[in-house]
């Protein structure tokens, strides 16, 4: 999940921004997650999770067209969904795409990318091995 804060950043130094409508919220609300056993086994509710959607229009320079963005983010902070979208919105524009890939989609990958390193470390250095564990009372 993208850093809401790291979005708010690049946001804020967008320049220059398009005009944002907003079609549908944010607004919160709660979906099913769905699971399966093993796998591929029968589905069974696993329980209801909280998400925000959001769906904004951008129009205006420096977009070719009006474009559609829309998310849906885990949890209840409407700004990050809103900021989600307005960026998926940009996306969809041909002339901008290039640059929030470059910009905002890069960075957030590799910073994402770093903090599942650190969290492997993390985990590996909590590693026991229990077969040497079990040679030393033989």
């Amino acid at each position: 999940m993208a850093d809401p804060a790291a979005l708010d950043v690049a946001w804020q130094g967008w320049a220059p921004k398009p005009a944002v409508q907003p079609i549908r919220g944010p607004e919160a609300g709660l979906v099913m997650v769905r699971a399966r056993t093993d796998g591929g086994g029968v589905r069974f509710n696993l329980g209801e999770a909280t998400v925000v959607r959001a769906t904004v229009r951008l129009h205006g320079a420096p977009l070719a067209a009006d474009s559609v963005g829309t998310s849906y983010v885990l949890g209840t902070d409407l700004e990050h969904a809103r900021l989600a979208a307005i960026f998926d919105g940009l996306l969809a524009d041909a002339g901008q795409r290039a640059r929030v890939l470059a910009e905002v989609i890069t960075p957030l990958e590799q910073a994402q990318a770093e903090r599942d390193r650190l969290r492997l470390a993390e985990a590996r250095s909590t590693l026991v091995d229990f077969f040497t564990v079990s040679r030393e009372h033989e």
